[in-house]
Parts: C-alpha cells; sequence; structure tokens
C-alpha cells in the first residue's frame, strides 16, 4: 500500500503478478492479517503534525496487522 499512485504503478508495471493499493495505510481496511508487515521508509517523513504520534499509530497499525513479526525503519 503507499499513498502516491507513482509509486503503485510503478510497481505494478515492475511486478505484474503482484497486489498493489494506493491509498493511506492508517485509514485502509484490509480485512486480513498477514505473517509480517514490513515498512520502510515511510516512519521517515517530514509532517506539520506530530511525527511521534503518527510513528506510534503506524505501529499499533502493523502489530494489529501481523500474526507474526513487523519490520520497519526510518
Amino acid at each position: 500500500i503507499d499513498l502516491y499512485k507513482m509509486s503503485v504503478e510503478y510497481a505494478q508495471m515492475k511486478y505484474p503478478e503482484g497486489n498493489f493499493i494506493q491509498g493511506d495505510f492508517l485509514e485502509y481496511n484490509f480485512n486480513q492479517t498477514f505473517d509480517y508487515i514490513f515498512c520502510s521508509g515511510a516512519l521517515a517523513a517530514v509532517l506539520d503534525t506530530d511525527n511521534y504520534a503518527m510513528m506510534a499509530s503506524f505501529i499499533k497499525k502493523m502489530w494489529s496487522l501481523a500474526t507474526l513479526g513487523v519490520a520497519f525503519n526510518f
């Protein structure tokens, strides 16, 4: 899942067998869990709001969707 349409389009072009979603991770209803959740770079965004609150929300949702583990970088 990615907010940016161009990123999703590029991923679909490069990996046509993949399933890619354009949307807001915090708002999207996945209706399923996953073994692992990986997040690369999204937590490094500089926002006009409270970055720590956004990071905490991301990590909390990642854990709610993962059955085995979560990995992320900043």
